[in-house]
């Protein structure tokens, strides 16, 4: 599920939407992400780790030498993704 081409499509769009709002602040993006795909808001801790894994997904983007324009945009991608591969997203209670 994690790597399937339908899951990284659907994560890149939904990583482009969310970067697309301009009067947001990473936690309202955050917000936004989660209000998408589980119908809901995060909790405290879910936006201080969402947040955190952000900045550690660019760092190692940035150890990478990935350019710049295109840190932003793969580190939501991938915020994104794991959204998706959680069992929150994957199941009904």
């Amino acid at each position: 599920m994690m790597n399937d081409p339908l899951v990284l499509r659907a994560s890149e769009t939904m990583g482009c939407r969310v970067l697309a709002e301009p009067d947001l602040d990473e936690a309202g993006r955050i917000r936004l992400a989660y209000l998408k795909a589980y119908g809901r808001s995060p909790s405290e801790k879910e936006t201080t780790r969402a947040s955190a894994y952000l900045r550690r997904f660019e760092a190692d983007l940035d150890a990478n030498k990935v350019a710049p324009e295109a840190r932003l945009g793969r580190a939501w991608q991938a915020l994104c993704q794991a959204i998706f591969a959680s069992s929150e997203f994957l199941y009904l209670d």
